[in-house]
């Protein structure tokens, strides 16, 4: 999607960023559309986490 492509130009490409990201947490990227059950895992997860 276009915000997906904003988010890995301007966030994943900046080494501060990627630094951060990489310390503090195991980055995945998982395309919707090609893994539904995937997303539907991570979904699960997340708003079990937060609520």
């Amino acid at each position: 999607c276009h915000w997906c492509h904003v988010m890995e130009k301007e966030s994943f490409e900046d080494q501060e960023v990627a630094t951060l990201l990489n310390e503090i947490f195991i980055a995945i990227k998982v395309d919707r559309e090609e893994r539904p059950d995937l997303d539907g895992i991570y979904m699960s997860v997340c708003q079990a986490m937060t609520g």
